[in-house]
């Protein structure tokens, strides 16, 4: 099968096309990582960002733009490597939003070791005279890298893949999650952050945002039906 066939295949929604021409493909993504002096402990994090860059190219390509796949892919997988170094430097996330998140971080600590459990969100903002729409977006700004598969603290076989895909995982799935969360508001997706991002249970993100714990859990499952939707 050429790779023009191929391609064709994998926008109809053929997974094993998908991940067939997403292998191909790589070449693509090794040439333009050549382009840059990355340090051997950053590469293989640089490495996935440019693979998200191709998995997304695959995704969106419409065969009536009349151009090669290559020259509508190469923006892509260059915009998302160029992402990772903007955002991987602590100098992109602003001076105050950085400092902030450090205060944020200190005051959790001081408040668990006084009152022997999570701080909720009203207790740190009193704790360091802050809102509490600046607390969430500081830690918005700072969450770590995202993982689909990473497992969570009170379950071990509860990752975000198997809440959201009844099948085996594959390429074309994760994609597909992570333009989904994309659409999600922003208390949605700061719940799921906490979550599977964080690894913290609903109890324990409960308290961080002054819910209680059945709110938290109604509002996880609400969340989780959503993403199934938008997959």
């Amino acid at each position: 099968m050429d790779n023009l066939e191929l391609l064709k295949k994998a926008k109809e929604g053929d997974k094993e096309a998908f991940e067939e021409f997403y292998k191909e493909n790589q070449k693509l993504v090794y040439s333009l990582l050549k382009r840059y002096n990355i340090h051997k402990n950053e590469y293989e994090d640089v490495l996935s960002d440019a693979n998200y860059g191709l998995l997304m190219a695959i995704s969106k390509f419409d065969f009536s733009y009349g151009v090669n796949f290559s020259t509508y892919a190469v923006p892509l997988i260059l915009g998302e490597i160029k992402r990772h170094f903007r955002d991987s430097s602590l100098l992109r996330v602003s001076r105050s939003k950085k400092e902030l998140y450090l205060k944020i971080n200190k005051a959790i600590d001081e408040l668990e070791s006084l009152l022997l459990r999570s701080p909720t969100l009203d207790e740190i903002a009193n704790h360091i005279n802050e809102t509490r729409e600046d607390i969430i977006e500081a830690l918005d700004s700072n969450n770590k890298v995202f993982s689909l598969d990473e497992e969570i603290s009170d379950d071990n076989d509860n990752t975000l893949i198997n809440n959201v895909s009844d099948k085996g995982i594959s390429i074309f799935d994760q994609v597909s999650i992570k333009l989904a969360l994309e659409k999600l508001e922003k208390k949605e997706r700061l719940i799921i952050e906490l979550r599977y991002f964080d690894g913290l249970s609903q109890q324990e993100v409960s308290e961080r945002l002054n819910y209680s714990q059945v709110q938290i859990s109604r509002l996880e499952t609400k969340i989780l039906e959503k993403l199934k939707t938008l997959i």
